[in-house]
């Protein structure tokens, strides 16, 4: 079966792998065809055009916005959508520079924890266009304040933990218009993993799928999301949300989580 993997990120966000290693990796466990899914940047994807591709693969465009929903996050997926229009650029752009500010913000408070943590080393050690949490648990972990990043997440960077800072986030609304506006197909990511409230509000704001599968959504959510989806005649989209060897989804590989090619092409 031809299969695609929908949710991957690149080091253009916070995954450690180059597009160039993630074609190389999709290729050589035969996938259809991926899309880099990268925070708030298309880096990923660009980079990846100027690569040499197989004629027999497809390299969709992708993102994933960050938006929320009364305080809880929600995270949208942009598919085949124009990713060299100016007025995405210049949104993604604003987007960075929070992003850069919220950075500054919590190297601050680790200092404060007596922890030699720099701005300079959180960026210098990362080649990406969208600097993120991932890349100070990372510098952490090289200090040595912890073992890995799942625990400098526990310990400093969750929600109500002392490094947290807030993300500016566009809305659900305009994240979905976005995409769609630039021609793409808009698609709730894990929603398994959101409350009722949150999904139900973000299935009313004009989406055209939802990713059924993922690596944290059990069997029982699955069929419940796939059902809802072909009810609403909304497309299935699916894949591993894949950053590094043995992420915060598990010792999940490239491809592990998968949709039919056919599927897809068929939506377009």
């Amino acid at each position: 079966m031809n299969l695609m993997d929908l949710h991957i990120h690149s080091n253009a966000s916070d995954g450690v792998y180059s597009p160039a290693e993630i074609l190389k990796i999709a290729l050589d466990k035969n996938l259809k065809g991926i899309a880099l899914t990268d925070h708030d940047t298309v880096g990923g994807f660009l980079e990846a055009q100027t690569l040499r591709v197989p004629d027999h693969f497809h390299f969709l465009s992708g993102i994933e916005f960050s938006s929320e929903f009364e305080g809880e996050e929600v995270h949208i997926l942009g598919y085949n959508f124009n990713a060299e229009d100016s007025s995405l650029e210049e949104l993604l752009e604003n987007i960075q520079k929070q992003r850069e500010v919220r950075i500054f913000s919590m190297v601050e408070m680790l200092c404060d924890l007596k922890i030699p943590i720099s701005v300079e080393r959180v960026m210098g050690n990362e080649s990406t266009d969208s600097i993120g949490r991932p890349h100070v648990a990372r510098e952490l972990v090289r200090l040595g304040v912890v073992k890995d990043t799942q625990e400098a997440f526990d310990r400093f960077l969750k929600k109500g933990k002392p490094a947290y800072v807030k993300r500016y986030k566009i809305s659900i609304k305009e994240a979905v218009s976005v995409i769609k506006d630039l021609g793409g197909f808009a698609v709730m990511a894990h929603p398994g993993l959101s409350s009722k409230y949150a999904l139900d509000y973000t299935l009313r704001q004009g989406i055209d799928g939802i990713e059924v599968y993922h690596p944290k959504h059990g069997l029982r959510t699955i069929k419940k999301l796939k059902n809802l989806a072909t009810e609403k005649k909304w497309i299935i989209t699916g894949g591993t949300d894949y950053h590094e060897p043995g992420n915060h989804h598990g010792e999940i590989e490239i491809g592990s989580v998968s949709v039919p090619y056919e599927n897809i092409v068929d939506a377009l």
